[in-house]
């Protein structure tokens, strides 16, 4: 084995771990995420944003890690390129760098810290200044068990902080129905119009194509697409009819 191939074969094996551990964080978080102190993820802009993030690196991730397992091209018998710069950084890179970056954010995700900044229970704020509000108040900080309460009336008329009261929508109630309508006007009309005129520019006609399925085909001809296609269509289905019918994911 020469040494391009050798680089190669490590830079492969790490990108299978950097595939898992980024899959272990998409499902790690989504469970996790699902509720409790800091509300669902799926609540708030910056937990969507972190979600589609994560999820569009696991996608890229398991793709090629999925090619390399269903070509059997994880170990690089030779190699014609040469172990140049490239070669090492790309070895470095995926065998060192974002597998301990993402085990890192794993880590974070299943054991979060217990402080983030806070002291004795108490907000950080800035240089400490003569206390306005009577001698009662403790100095340096506002304690945490009062934020968004009654003992803090005036951040809450402000707006600045969550009160347990307050509305929690975000985008509305006409958001999710006027989007699935707008997503059936687009699909609708183009799958009626192929059904009538040419069945091959249908939506499954399309996937048939693209994933290589034909009639009477064995399960075990099936490729790699097709078993991450329907691996992620089973648990989408399994996670949206659990909680939108149950309610329990």
């Amino acid at each position: 084995m020469t040494a391009g191939a050798l680089l190669a074969s490590i830079g492969n094996v790490g990108l299978l771990a950097c595939a898992a551990l980024t899959t272990a964080g998409v499902i790690a978080y989504a469970w996790r995420a699902r509720g409790g102190e800091h509300g669902a993820w799926w609540r708030s802009p910056f937990g969507l944003h972190l979600m589609g993030f994560m999820a569009a690196f696991a996608l890229v991730l398991d793709q090629s890690a999925a090619w390399l397992l269903s070509a059997g091209s994880v170990l690089v018998p030779a190699s014609p390129l040469r172990p140049d710069w490239f070669a090492w950084e790309r070895t470095l890179s995926f065998a060192v760098l974002i597998p301990a970056v993402l085990a890192w954010r794993l880590w974070i995700i299943i054991r979060p810290p217990s402080r983030l900044g806070a002291c004795n229970g108490q907000v950080p704020q800035g240089p400490r200044r003569r206390d306005r509000r009577g001698p009662g108040r403790r100095p340096g900080g506002v304690p945490v068990r009062q934020l968004g309460g009654p003992g803090d009336r005036g951040a809450d008329r402000a707006g600045r902080l969550p009160h347990p009261q307050r509305a929690t929508v975000m985008w509305g109630n006409w958001y999710w129905p006027a989007g699935l309508c707008v997503l059936s006007a687009l699909f609708v009309p183009p799958e009626l119009f192929a059904l009538l005129t040419n069945p091959a520019n249908t939506l499954s006609d399309y996937c048939w194509r693209e994933l290589g399925v034909s009639r009477a085909m064995e399960i075990s001809a099936h490729g790699a697409a097709w078993w991450a296609s329907l691996v992620a269509w089973l648990l989408f289905v399994a996670v949206i009819t659990a909680h939108i019918w149950w309610r329990q994911a």
